[in-house]
């Protein structure tokens, strides 16, 4: 499930949210900084004992007062306030996700990754989000957006990947209907003729094997 909220991600009640970190796991300005006034040093303390943490890679610590169980840090940058690219906002989304799943949570709050002192666009940045994001359905994820022009871009990416997801779904039953009528002997779709057959389980007779039957 993939949801999109407007407000305080330091106040969602859920298993994990995420701070966009760096690999040193200094906790700067930003969502960084809203979390740890939120939640207490103790945040900060334990994912620089646990730093280096790799791009690519995250780490959960305790949550201290927050509302959530864990805080998980995946960091988008190697070094506080360093610009970023795109790609970055994917492996890192991606890596939080993972470790969600390999610490069998159920729920998980984002905010815009990379959006910051990481200067992604919104536009980009929401983007790879949602398709990462789309490949974890058994999770449940929101992703918060601390203003109305975030929350209309995360709003819109949904609304795309799910007419996406749709789309697919209708050509999958598509094809199953058609595997179907093939199955059974019934006119090939396509073949500009009504009378075109295939076998159950076979290949239609060749024209030498036609005379001898």
């Amino acid at each position: 499930m993939l949801l999109v909220k407007k407000g305080d991600i330091t106040e969602e009640e859920c298993d994990a949210i995420v701070n966009p970190a760096n690999s040193l796991g200094i906790i700067g300005g930003g969502v960084a900084l809203a979390i740890k006034k939120k939640g207490g040093e103790v945040i900060e303390k334990e994912a620089m004992e646990k730093a280096p943490i790799k791009v690519g890679e995250a780490i959960a610590t305790k949550a201290g007062k927050l509302k959530c169980k864990y805080v998980i840090h995946s960091p988008t940058m190697e070094k506080p306030a360093q610009k970023i690219p795109v790609e970055n906002v994917r492996i890192a989304t991606r890596a939080a996700l993972e470790l969600a799943k390999k610490l069998n949570l159920k729920s998980i709050a984002f905010p815009g990754m990379g959006t910051g002192v990481g200067g992604v666009s919104y536009e980009d940045a929401a983007k790879v989000m949602v398709e990462e994001c789309r490949k974890f359905k058994d999770l449940e994820i929101r992703l918060i957006a601390f203003d109305s022009a975030l929350y209309k871009i995360f709003k819109k990416f949904v609304k795309n990947e799910k007419e996406k997801m749709l789309g697919e779904i209708a050509e999958e039953i598509r094809k199953c209907e058609e595997c179907k009528r093939n199955k059974f002997g019934l006119a090939v779709p396509g073949k500009g003729n009504a009378d075109a057959k295939i076998l159950f389980l076979g290949e239609a007779p060749g024209p030498q094997e036609s005379k001898k039957r």
